[in-house]
This record gives C-alpha cells, structure tokens and sequence, in this order.
C-alpha cells in the first residue's frame, strides 16, 4: 500500500464546480475537529455556493458524526459544544426530530447510533467532503456522479451491502489503495483509490470520522 506524498497548492478554482474561489472549504468541515485536533486542517478553494451556503448543512452534520462516534474525543466535543448549541431555543425541532430517527447498533464490536436522515441532505453533506477530498488528492475537480453510503447513516431504499461491494474491492487493490497521512487521527482517518485502467475509470475513498463513523465514497466518472 502507498503511502500519499504531499503536494502544491491547486490553481484557485473551487473545488466543486471550477468557479473562480472566493474563500477557502475545510474537508471535512472544520467544526468537526474540536480543540487539540485542529493541526493541518485539509483546505481547498471554494466558491460561496460550495462553502458559507453550506454552514446550517455543517452544522447539523456536526451533531449526526460526533453522536455516532465511538471514541472519547467524539464523547467529549458532542457534550462540550455539540450539546449546548442544540439548547438553544429555535432548536428543539432538530433534538426532537433526532430522537425519533436514531436507533442503537454495534459496528465492530462497538455500541453506536445509527440515524435516519434526509436522503438529500446525507448525500449533500458527504459528496461535498468526497468532491473535496478528490480536489485535495487529484487537483482538479471530480466530473461525473458522486456515490456514498455509510452503514451509521440509513437512507431508505439504498442497498449499502451493494455499494460496499462495488467500492471496498478497489480499496483493496495495492496497486492502487493509498492511506491517507493525517494529523489528527482521533477525528479523521482516510484511504482512496485512484483507478486508471482501460476498462475503468474510478475514484473510490473510505472516510473515517472518530475511529468509528465509516463512510465510502464513489466518483464515477462521466463519460
């Protein structure tokens, strides 16, 4: 397996969809990393539609990562910020609506949630991190259809045992599967693909987010 090697800064062009940047995107969101584990945040550039439009997103997606984490940095960050800003009183939609969509599961052997969420804000929220990770690696914008799934999070209808299927071999390819260097590991781990063949084209990543939160990402590559 390699091992990513860094490299220089892409033109400023947003990440996402190639428009001149007016600002910079954290990937993953930088509200994810609490204090002690904001070293060498990944940045790409970014558009306002692809970064501050995104913000409430972000902040949802805060609670639904750290709730679902299985080690103590997601135990302390989701009752030493996470919590207290879901006190505030224009949120007890979100709490009450929390409750009721999430249910107990084991992942490895770990007791965490699992959460039904809007299909259309799940897939927003992570092909953003995906599109950004694909920036941040390949230096150019992902062209094609974004897939994730994530065994923590359900979407009704999604055969996640097919799309693991699909995705999981790649990441097992060594001549292709690279492990992501990072430097805050409690709060986020990766590994990606990059597959150039005759026959095929793809782009697979496996987010980790507090060493119990998996999700696979796919970028198929448009024809």
């Amino acid at each position: 397996m390699r091992i990513e090697k860094s490299g220089q800064s892409a033109a400023k062009k947003c990440y996402w969809c190639g428009n001149p940047a007016t600002s910079v995107e954290h990937v993953p969101p930088r509200n994810l990393f609490p204090v002690g584990h904001t070293k060498d945040l990944i940045t790409v550039p970014s558009c306002k539609a692809h970064n501050e439009d995104l913000h409430l997103l972000d902040e949802r997606f805060r609670f639904y990562i750290q709730a679902c984490g299985t080690n103590d940095v997601a135990l302390v960050a989701l009752k030493d910020k996470t919590i207290r800003s879901l006190s505030r009183p224009e949120r007890p939609g979100l709490v009450k609506s929390l409750a009721s969509k999430s249910h107990r599961i084991n992942v490895g052997g770990h007791p965490t949630f699992a959460m039904e969420i809007n299909p259309s804000d799940q897939n927003l929220y992570f092909e953003k991190i995906v599109r950004g990770m694909y920036f941040h690696l390949l230096k150019q914008p992902a062209v094609g259809q974004v897939v994730s799934a994530s065994e923590q999070f359900i979407v009704p209808g999604l055969d996640y045992e097919h799309v693991k299927k699909t995705i999981v071999p790649l990441l097992n390819v060594p001549k292709f599967a690279v492990l992501g260097q990072v430097s805050n590991p409690k709060v986020f781990q990766y590994k990606y693909a990059h597959v150039i063949e005759k026959s095929r084209k793809a782009f697979a990543i496996m987010l980790r987010f507090y060493e119990g939160v998996e999700v696979l990402g796919l970028v198929i590559a448009a024809n």
